[in-house]
């Protein structure tokens, strides 16, 4: 489960995949290129840039890589996180 801010202190949980989901194909697949060029290839990317046409979801698309960078994060940290209280979640991490 994933937090995003909903409002001023208030956050709300999503998934991942619920984040994926809402993305077009074409969203979807430069979401997953950037993830695994930034995270899973041999020699990562360290910066990436996403240029098209106006209107065609960059933001939506970030959104996305954003979702799954911190999933990976929760998963490569699940050690840290256990049991730790976290402002932002509002409660213990498991």
């Amino acid at each position: 489960m994933l937090p995003f801010f909903a409002g001023i202190g208030e956050f709300v949980m999503k998934d991942s995949a619920a984040v994926l989901a809402s993305l077009k194909p074409f969203q979807r697949r430069t979401v997953e290129y950037v993830y695994r060029r930034m995270y899973e290839d041999a020699d990562p990317a360290m910066k990436f840039l996403i240029a098209d046409e106006v209107g065609l979801g960059k933001t939506l698309v970030a959104k996305g890589i954003i979702a799954l960078a911190i999933e990976k994060m929760q998963r490569d940290c699940q050690w840290l996180w256990g049991g730790v209280y976290h402002p932002w979640l509002g409660r213990g991490y498991h």
